[in-house]
């Protein structure tokens, strides 16, 4: 009669798999990896580790939101401080650890305008 020690580990197996993935998404920096995470953590449970995560998607998302700003800025002509407001977000980024699409981008798009591969137009405040 192993049944009730044998519930008793499949249900030790999922929380423990749950935890894992959010650990893992935790170190991924990705807050879409992490929001994911939560999701799928049986019974909507709630550790430190899904905490944490929470933390650090709010946070990520606010920088995220400025790296879509400055991209916005330098597509709307405001080239030169499109460019300052995503090198400080870029650096708020790395500090923080975020990781994900939007960053690829911006730091790649700044390698590009650094390296001199790609030119940027000028801002349309200060080349009068």
């Amino acid at each position: 009669d192993l049944e009730p020690v044998r519930h008793a580990a499949i249900l030790i197996d999922v929380v423990s798999e749950g935890i894992d993935d959010l650990h893992e998404a935790l170190d991924s920096g990705n807050p879409h990896q992490m929001a994911e995470a939560i999701e799928a953590m049986p019974s909507n449970l709630r550790t430190v580790g899904v905490v944490q995560a929470e933390i650090c998607i709010g946070q990520f998302t606010a920088i995220e939101e400025r790296l879509e700003q400055s991209f916005e800025m330098i597509e709307s002509g405001l080239v030169t401080s499109g460019l300052e407001h995503m090198r400080a977000a870029v650096a708020d980024a790395e500090a923080a650890g975020l990781r994900g699409d939007i960053m690829i981008r911006a730091t790649n798009y700044l390698h590009c305008v650094d390296s001199g591969d790609m030119v940027a137009p000028p801002d349309l405040f200060t080349s009068f």
